[in-house]
This record gives C-alpha cells, sequence and structure tokens, in this order.
C-alpha cells in the first residue's frame, strides 16, 4: 500500500474553524457587506495577541448588527460576551475578565464560526436572499479523497492564496483536520507525493501491455497446442500412403488447412489486450480523479 500523503505545511496549524469561517466570507461576505480579508491577514489578525485589529473588530460588530443587536464598536466586547454566553460559558468569562485579545486563535475562531451560522437563522433578510439556495452548494464541498480514503478541502482567496485542508472520512471532532498547504512549494510537494501513490501502478499496467500482445503465456500454450491436437486427431501416414491419396484424388492437395487457420484467429491474446486496455483506461482516470488540484 502507497504511503498516505505527508506534507509539513510552511506554518503552524488551522483549526476547521478558521476554514469554515473563510468559506462563509468567501460566499457570502459581499452579501452581508462584510469587510474583505485575505487568509494570512485573517490568521494574522486572529493569532494577535497584542491588540485587535480594527479589520477584526469591524467584521465582529457587522455580524453582531446584522443579527438585530444594537452594538457601538467602543463596547462590541461585552455585546459578544453576552452572545457568548449560548455558546460556551468558558469563553463569556474570559472574554469579560482577559478581553478577546488574549484569547487563543482556537476560541476567536470558534466564535467568529458562531456569529456566521446565526446569519441563517436570526437574519430574516439574508434568510430570505439565500432561500432558494441548494444546501449541497452553501457549504465547501471536498474536491476528492486519495488513495487512503483521505478527504481534500481546497480554498483560494480573491489574492489566490491557497489552503488545501486534508481530513479522515469519518472525523466527527475536528482531530483528523489539517492544513498541509499554504505556499505553490506546498502544493507542489503535495502533487509529488499524490503522483507517487498512482505512477507504480502505471507503469505496472503499460508493462503488462507491451508484453501481452507480443508474448503467450505457458497455459495458453498449451491451451493452443491441445486444440490443435484436437482439431487433427487422425495418425500421421507413410510416404506411400500420401502418394496414393494424391493420385486417388488430386482436388485434396490444393484444400487450406482451416481448422488452423480458425484457430488462429480465435486465440485468447486479443481479448487479454482488450482487458488490459480496459485497465490501463480506468487507471488513466483513477490518475486523473487522483491529482486533485
Amino acid at each position: 500500500m502507497a504511503a498516505p500523503v505527508v506534507v509539513r505545511s510552511s506554518g503552524p496549524a488551522l483549526c476547521p474553524s478558521f476554514a469554515e469561517v473563510c468559506s462563509f466570507l468567501e460566499r457570502y461576505g459581499a452579501t452581508l457587506d462584510l469587510p474583505e480579508m485575505t487568509f494570512p491577514q485573517m490568521e494574522r489578525y486572529l493569532r494577535d495577541t497584542t491588540t485587535v485589529p480594527k479589520p477584526l473588530v469591524e467584521l465582529h460588530v457587522k455580524l453582531l448588527r446584522k443579527l438585530g443587536r444594537s452594538v457601538s464598536t467602543d463596547r462590541w466586547e461585552k455585546y459578544l460576551a453576552k452572545v457568548c454566553q449560548e455558546l460556551n460559558n468558558t469563553w463569556a468569562w474570559e472574554l469579560e475578565q482577559k478581553g478577546y485579545q488574549e484569547m487563543s486563535m482556537e476560541c476567536k475562531s470558534s466564535i467568529l464560526k458562531y456569529l456566521c451560522e446565526c446569519q441563517f437563522d436570526d437574519n430574516l433578510k439574508f434568510k430570505m436572499a439565500i432561500n432558494e439556495e441548494d444546501p449541497e452548494k452553501m457549504r465547501l464541498q471536498p474536491i476528492g479523497r486519495d488513495r487512503q480514503g483521505l478527504m481534500y478541502w481546497l480554498q483560494l482567496d480573491q489574492e489566490q492564496n491557497i489552503r488545501l485542508y486534508t481530513e479522515e472520512q469519518d472525523d466527527q471532532d475536528g482531530s483528523t483536520w489539517k492544513c498541509i498547504v499554504r505556499t505553490r512549494n506546498d502544493l507542489a510537494e503535495a502533487l509529488e507525493l499524490l503522483k507517487a501513490q498512482v505512477e507504480p501502478n502505471l507503469d505496472q499496467g503499460r508493462d503488462q501491455n507491451q508484453a501481452g500482445p507480443g508474448s503467450t503465456s505457458p497455459t495458453e500454450k498449451d491451451a493452443g497446442d491441445e486444440t490443435i491436437g484436437k482439431t487433427n486427431p487422425e495418425p500421421s501416414k507413410t510416404t506411400e500412403e500420401h502418394t496414393d491419396d494424391k493420385k486417388a484424388d488430386p482436388v485434396n492437395e490444393e484444400k487450406p488447412l482451416r481448422p488452423v487457420v480458425k484457430l488462429e484467429q480465435t486465440q485468447p491474446v486479443n481479448r487479454k489486450t482488450l482487458r488490459l486496455r480496459s485497465k490501463k483506461r480506468r487507471r488513466t482516470t483513477s490518475l486523473l480523479s487522483l491529482i486533485i488540484v
């Protein structure tokens, strides 16, 4: 079995909530008139424990106001703490005692995710606008899976910054979630590792395809010899008997060996070749689905 794709991402870990917030902003940010932020900017703002950057304050204030809250920019953290009481009492306490800036990136991302999800239920104007959308298209879908069953999720922001995530199919708590690509170099490395899972099988298929039509296995050869023997079962004749046959029936001398010719046309080599070609097509399709970005 091929080894799983393991890429050392060129940055610290990112939680699933971060990807979900980025996905929401990419899809609905313009509809809700939310401030634009690239992936690196969003990550930098959420990791900052010395201050809360102005764009991040604006994002929270707008999301709260879209939910019908009367929020001012100088008291937004207190309003946010009240909302967090519905989500997590510990986070609400930390907001009141320590302040937003000292919270971990995971906590900040989870709070933002909660505010985004509330838009679907409590923002009536937004809810009416998206009411006709296909539920399957409202969330980011995985772009594929590899031979180990890992799901792959790809995100691009407005400046073409890339994030590629992996997750096991049966993951229920995000424990297997990983960001494996942040840069073009990370992407190139991931593609090479994915190709390495497929190319040995393709090379083996090509070798079998080349050897198939030009050679016959010992089993096939023995089967052919046996069939030829059954087709011409008469014992060999002496030279005198052949001479007598020629004199008696000169027409038989020119008859073609039809059973032998028919046998050569029905040897199983062609069917084997077709099977190999079919396998090669399937491997090519597998390659296209595996190289997922």
